[in-house]
């Protein structure tokens, strides 16, 4: 079974189902009064917004094998509590897809994303990225597929794919990159590289 994580997960999720030919069911109930989890400035408020923003319905997930579409991984704290969810509901498997490719470089043009620190895709492998979060398997959409997807052959020229790629339609941003980590580190309570465990029984790591 195919489900999304609401809502941003949906139109992705439903075209896999189809393509697929494997049901596809809403089976994760959402709470619009929370934010994006990904944009909060701690790990302990991040952890509490996702306990809060999602519940997912048992009857639906219970006994079943379950692909869970959600649009990207950024630190991995949405998506390791997507997972224990998921089992706790009774799925005996759970298959973790992001819609977009490996989220590698922070956004410089607008969105308050993260730093490259705390980019889990940045730091680590696919694997060792499944094993934190606890799924069977984590599957990320390929970047050149999608960058075929929006090219200016298809009428979408100008697209952007920086934080997937690295590479910047600016130019050099390194010296940008590096004042911005500064200055973030100076005034977040969480500093340094995370400690990322990868072991399934291993303690909660401090950062990520």
């Amino acid at each position: 079974m195919v489900i999304d994580v609401p809502s941003s997960g949906y139109f992705s999720a439903s075209g896999l189902a189809e393509a697929i030919g494997v049901p596809y069911r809403r089976a994760l109930v959402k709470n619009n009064h929370m934010g994006r989890s990904f944009i909060v400035a701690t790990q302990a408020g991040r952890e509490d917004v996702v306990k809060k923003k999602l519940n997912p319905i048992r009857e639906f997930v219970q006994g079943k094998k379950v692909a869970v579409v959600d649009d990207s991984i950024v630190r991995g704290t949405t998506s390791r509590r997507i997972v224990r969810l998921l089992r706790d509901a009774g799925a005996t498997e759970v298959y973790f897809i992001s819609s977009a490719p490996p989220i590698v470089s922070p956004c410089i043009y607008g969105i308050d994303m993260a730093m490259s620190t705390e980019l889990i895709a940045a730091n680590y492998t696919e694997d060792e990225i499944c094993r934190y979060i606890e799924a069977d398997k984590v599957i990320y959409q390929d970047l050149e597929d999608l960058q075929e997807l929006f090219s200016e052959e298809k009428g979408h020229g100008g697209s952007c794919f920086a934080c997937f790629s690295g590479k910047y339609p600016t130019g050099d941003v390194t010296h940008y990159l590096r004042h911005v980590q500064e200055e973030r580190a100076s005034h977040r309570p969480e500093k340094g590289k995370k400690n990322l465990s990868v072991s399934a029984k291993a303690p909660e790591p401090t950062e990520h």
